[in-house]
């Protein structure tokens, strides 16, 4: 589902299941930069949380990424990789769901 204002992507979200698993995403736009997304995927049986992200963008840039409940550090390996994949897919998405 995409909710546009003036032509342009507000909120982008998800909600798909496969293999199982509940997949429930979400983007948030202002003025065409993302702002904010959050993941949440669950065991379709059983409701268990697979795994919850957060992530907060400042200027279309990630600067706060929370996983399972756990703030990663800016400047871990792991974050960098996560903010490159992201910039990524979110040039494509927005391609995408104009």
């Amino acid at each position: 589902m995409v909710y546009h204002q003036d032509s342009v992507a507000q909120l982008i979200s998800i909600d798909v299941k496969e293999d199982g698993v509940n997949k429930f995403v979400e983007w948030y736009f202002k003025d065409g930069q993302i702002f904010y997304s959050e993941q949440i995927w669950t065991e379709e049986k059983t409701g268990k949380r697979l795994d919850h992200q957060k992530a907060y963008y400042s200027e279309g840039n990630l600067s706060l990424w929370i996983k399972n409940g756990i703030n990663i550090d800016k400047y871990s390996p792991e974050f960098n990789e996560f903010s490159t994949q992201m910039a990524g897919f979110l040039k494509n998405l927005k391609g995408t769901f104009k």
